[in-house]
């Protein structure tokens, strides 16, 4: 198996992003939400909108 260069491993290579540690944290909330209170679940619901279209519209 030959030793990727720098070029390739770059082009694989995802960039960094904050939208899935948002969209961790909002399912988070949102299944604390389930549970406990309909406002939080609401507010969870809304989070996750949020992270899954952030996520997906991110420029690569």
């Amino acid at each position: 198996m030959r030793k990727l260069s720098e070029a390739e491993l770059t082009a694989i290579s995802p960039r960094p992003s904050y939208w899935p540690i948002l969209l961790a944290f909002a399912i988070v909330v949102f299944l604390y939400g389930a549970v406990g209170n309909d406002y939080i679940m609401y507010g969870g619901v809304v989070l996750v909108i949020v992270g899954v279209i952030g996520w997906s519209l991110e420029r690569r």
